[in-house]
Order: C-alpha cells, then sequence, then structure tokens
C-alpha cells in the first residue's frame, strides 16, 4: 500500500509533464498563427509561383536568371535541342534575332586569345579563326598573316605563297619583258595583242537619213581594210524591224551573220558577233537581206572612199537571195544600196615601237625569233589548188592551168593583187611571150606545142 508521500510525487510529477506539454503546444500555435498572413485576394488570385524543377515539362520565368555565381567549371549545357535568343522557335543550334538598333552578338577579346574560332567536325582543326587583332588568322583551314597598316591607293594583297600577305602595286603577269627600247618573251607561254578603238566605216560617213523602197534584195558594200583587224559586229539603220546581216570574203563564203533590230532610218544599230579577223589588202562584203520589208538606201555616195581604216570599195546588190552581193551600184554618183556596216577594230602584234624577240633577250631585228617557226595557216589564205597566202605585205598566188591554143591566152589569178603583180613565172609550158595585169596574166606558147598542156603558175604583188 503506497504512502501518502508516494502518492503525492506521482501527482506531482504528472503535473510536470503535463505542463511541460502545454507550454510546447502554445509555442507551435502561436509560431504558426505568427508566420501565417491571409491572401489579400480572393482565391486564386495571390498565388505563390511555383519553383523552377527537373520535371520534364517546359517552364518559363519572367525574372533574370543568373547561373555559376559559385564559379562551377562548367556553367551552363543544354544537352539537347535549339537555342533561342529573341525567338521562340530557333532554327539552328543558337539563333539570335536581335530588335532593331541592337548588336546581335559581340564577342570581346581576351588578351592572347582568339575571340572566335570555328573548328571541323572532329574538333581537332581550325577552319575560320579571328584573332585578337582582327585579322581572320585561319580561311579554309589555310592560316594567313595579314600586314600591319592600310594599303596605298591602288594597292593589292599578295600572297607570297606561305600565308604571308603585303601590300603590292597592281599590275598582271607577263612573259614578255622590256629591256630598253626592246621586248622580248619568255618561251614559257602568252601572247601580246594589240586592239584598236572601233570604226564604224559607213556610219562614219555621216550620212543624212536614209530612204527606203519595198523590195527583196541582199544589199551592202564591199571593203578592203589597209591593216590587219577583227570584225566585232554587224549593224544596219532601216525601218523598224529584224534583219540578217552577214559578212561575205570574195569567194561568196558567209564569215559571220547577226539578226539585228533596226533603230529606225536615221539611228544606227549593231549586233556583237565572234570577232572575225580580217586582213590587210583583202577585200570583203557586209549585206543586209531585206526579205518582204524594205531596203534602204543613200544616194548619191560616190566610191571608193576611205573611212579610217577601211576602204569601201563600191555598193553591191543581190536580188533575192542570201548570195553575196554581185551587181555593184555605185561609183560617181550611186547609192548606198542596203545600209548595212561593221564595227572594225585594227589587231597587232607590237614591240611597242622597238624590236620583239621570241627566245632571246637581245632581238636585233623587229622580229627575231631564237628556234625553229612553225606557221598553222596565215591571216589571209586560200589553200585551195588554186589559192594564194598573204605573207605580211606580200601576196603569194599559184595555181594549176590548161593551154589550148597557141595563140594568147588569158587566165585570171585565184585572187585579184590589190596594188600590183610583181612578177609571175609558170612551169611545164614553153612560152613565147607573157603579159599580166592586177587580176590577170596571158601567155603565147610556141607553136610547135599542139593541143591541151597543163601548166603550174606562181606570182608574188601586193
Amino acid at each position: 500500500m503506497k504512502t501518502p508521500i508516494a502518492i503525492l510525487q506521482k501527482i506531482k510529477k504528472t503535473l510536470m509533464s503535463s505542463l511541460v506539454i502545454g507550454v510546447v503546444s502554445l509555442i507551435l500555435v502561436v509560431g504558426v498563427i505568427y508566420a501565417w498572413t491571409e491572401p489579400g485576394q480572393a482565391p486564386p488570385g495571390g498565388n505563390v509561383s511555383a519553383p523552377l524543377n527537373v520535371g520534364s515539362i517546359g517552364q518559363s520565368k519572367s525574372g533574370g536568371l543568373i547561373l555559376n555565381t559559385g564559379g562551377a567549371a562548367i556553367g551552363l549545357i543544354v544537352d539537347k535541342g535549339n537555342v533561342g535568343i529573341g525567338t521562340t522557335s530557333p532554327g539552328a543550334k543558337l539563333q539570335i534575332n536581335p530588335p532593331t538598333g541592337i548588336e546581335g552578338l559581340r564577342i570581346v577579346s581576351a588578351s592572347n586569345w582568339s575571340p572566335l574560332n570555328i573548328r571541323n567536325s572532329a574538333n581537332n582543326t581550325d577552319i575560320f579563326r579571328v584573332n585578337q587583332s582582327g585579322d581572320i588568322s585561319v580561311l579554309k583551314g589555310i592560316s594567313y598573316i595579314w600586314p600591319t597598316s592600310q594599303g596605298a591607293a591602288n594597292t593589292v594583297l599578295t600572297n607570297n605563297g606561305s600565308g604571308g600577305l603585303t601590300w603590292s602595286a597592281a599590275g598582271v603577269s607577263s612573259q614578255w619583258t622590256t629591256s630598253g627600247n626592246n621586248i622580248y618573251y619568255n618561251p614559257a607561254g602568252g601572247e601580246v595583242e594589240v586592239i584598236g578603238p572601233a570604226e564604224n566605216p559607213l556610219q562614219a560617213l555621216g550620212l543624212g537619213a536614209a530612204s527606203k523602197i519595198a523590195a527583196d534584195i541582199n544589199a551592202g558594200y564591199k571593203f578592203t581594210p589597209n591593216t590587219n583587224g577583227i570584225i566585232t559586229r554587224l549593224g544596219l539603220r532601216c525601218d523598224s524591224g529584224t534583219r540578217t546581216v552577214r559578212l561575205y570574203d570574195m569567194s561568196g563564203t558567209v564569215l559571220a551573220s547577226a539578226n539585228v533590230t533596226a533603230a529606225g532610218v536615221s539611228a544606227w544599230a549593231y549586233t556583237d558577233i565572234t570577232p572575225v579577223s580580217v586582213t590587210a589588202n583583202t577585200s570583203y562584203v557586209v549585206a543586209v537581206r531585206s526579205g518582204s520589208g524594205n531596203y534602204c538606201y543613200n544616194n548619191p555616195v560616190t566610191t571608193p572612199v576611205t573611212s579610217g581604216n577601211i576602204i569601201i570599195n563600191d555598193s553591191r546588190y543581190f536580188s533575192s537571195s542570201d548570195a553575196m552581193p554581185t551587181t555593184v551600184s555605185s561609183g560617181s554618183s550611186g547609192s548606198m544600196l542596203g545600209q548595212a556596216d561593221v564595227t572594225f577594230k585594227t589587231k597587232t602584234v607590237t614591240g611597242t615601237g622597238g624590236y620583239v624577240g621570241i627566245g632571246t633577250a637581245s632581238p636585233g631585228a623587229k622580229l627575231e625569233v631564237a628556234g625553229d617557226v612553225k606557221i598553222a595557216s596565215w591571216a589571209g589564205q586560200n589553200l585551195a589548188a588554186n589559192g594564194y597566202a598573204w605573207v605580211g605585205s606580200l601576196l603569194f598566188q599559184w595555181g594549176t592551168y590548161t593551154s589550148t591554143s597557141d595563140d594568147n591566152q588569158t587566165f585570171s589569178f585565184p585572187t585579184p593583187f590589190p596594188t600590183a603583180s610583181l612578177s609571175f613565172s609558170t612551169n611545164g609550158i614553153a612560152q613565147a611571150s607573157a603579159s599580166k595585169t592586177k587580176s590577170t596574166f596571158t601567155i603565147n606558147r610556141f607553136n610547135d606545142i599542139s593541143g591541151s598542156v597543163e601548166f603550174y603558175m606562181i606570182a608574188i604583188g601586193y
């Protein structure tokens, strides 16, 4: 049986435990009441924003975001997908869409480090690099060293073959070298052509507006350049419409043609062609076919007439055909039919007033070749059985002919000599006499020769 003292001690212990529990509960209740503040808006307004988390759903944050304030070795990794700055739908690993007036990307260079470097897919070779000075030091995997200052006016960057760039005077490398008043050629390859200014012979005569008439003719003019050159355009003037202009040699072969749209009876129109070489003292014809439209003309026009480097020998026509015109119209008071024209440019290979050497640095003549000379073709030639070739200013002609009579017989040279026939000779026939003109030669064979006799002729003139 418990004593009264034991009972009192048990009651005291129970009261102390209850008191401790009550105090602790009161503290907790007061703390909760103190930490909670009633929302200022009706639900769901005033809710606290959800924090960023590791979930798979995309999240947004209206405030700024600062990362890696602790200085970790890697501050940010985007493992997959694209990154957009100024765009919510980036189309590349990094797409920057800056607003107007704001730089899209600024890279501030650190000392002795390249601010921009693009590497290959293996990440072991630079393919593009901008160094700290702003130079493109690597381009397409090739290293370059740039000049340290701006070049002078009219200078260009040159490469020493190892990526070293320097400013040099602008110029074109040439296989030709000057030595005093002479020029010589390095046999490694190349040539020098000097092309003169454009000349339009008929247009340059300053004729008045052309007249026109309905007829189908092919008409133009015969011309002879007094120096070697090229024809670069064919032209005409007449009423509206497109017509074909043709360039012929004296055998009737079409050397070039072009469709030219007329600009009126007073305005000349020209069409470019592949340049055609023409030879000094050799004649050609330019003509335009009117077809079902009008043909145009001027009169009177006195021919021959010299226009620049071209002699217009005469005007000529051929009815209802594309064939080379052969009927001469103009003379002291004839008409210039067709109103066709050419653009002529002189073309020469020159030593600029000195000597030209091929294979030698010290030529002793206008042209000296140290080695063999091989000529594939002459500038003006016809290598037929009865043909000719211009060699400089001399015209060589040859042919095979047949004599059928003891009397005087006249034969035509393959082409007329423009100025004179200097000499001709025959082989295979004995002749009593012979004579010549610019276009023909005449022989009188001995009377004791009977029947037909074939013989050969060679002639030289200019």
